[in-house]
């Protein structure tokens, strides 16, 4: 009998004492693929060209589809250190692939703050909250989850605006 299987053989790192959490109950994230797919927003977004945001991250978003054979397909877009350019038409509607499964975007600039790029001007500091008014707004064009990653969540708003946190110690359990 594994007395650390709770914790994916390594009880410093993770802790569910009572035996409950194997697995988030999340589909995507719960699949290694999948999981791997929206982790990379975060994990590989670039640096700003912005020189008054010198430091910072630009935002990067994915739609994943699956193809007739089952395969992953991957699109990628991006932005800039506060937004995400979620594909759209003419009358700004955001365009989601046929067979969409999901479509993530990184939050890399949780915390920090953020500067005009025209005259150099404080504008504010990146939320730390999560998902906002924006990310909703996208998330209900939508007919599949968008999962916004931070620094130490991951957090899913489905198409009807519900929000659901993800800690990332869990997600990443092996």
């Amino acid at each position: 009998m594994n007395l650390y299987a709770y914790a994916g053989n390594n009880p410093i790192a993770y802790d569910d004492p009572f035996g409950l959490v194997c697995c988030t109950g999340d589909k995507n994230l719960d699949d290694p693929t999948r999981k791997q797919i929206i982790e990379n927003t975060y994990n590989t977004a670039p640096a700003t060209a912005d020189p008054q945001n010198k430091g910072l991250k630009n935002e990067q978003g994915v739609w994943a589809s699956q193809d007739p054979n089952g395969s992953i397909l991957v699109s990628q877009f991006s932005g800039n250190p506060g937004q995400t350019f979620y594909p759209a038409d003419n009358n700004n509607k955001i365009i989601q692939p046929a067979n969409a499964l999901f479509s993530a975007h990184s939050h890399p600039n949780e915390g920090l703050n953020y500067y005009d790029p025209q005259n150099g001007k404080p504008l504010g500091r990146f939320s730390t909250t999560g998902p906002g008014v924006a990310d909703k707004t996208i998330a209900k064009e939508q007919t599949v989850p968008m999962y916004v990653v931070g620094a130490n969540k991951i957090w899913r708003v489905d198409p009807n605006g519900t929000v659901t946190a993800f800690d990332k110690k869990l997600v990443d359990k092996p």
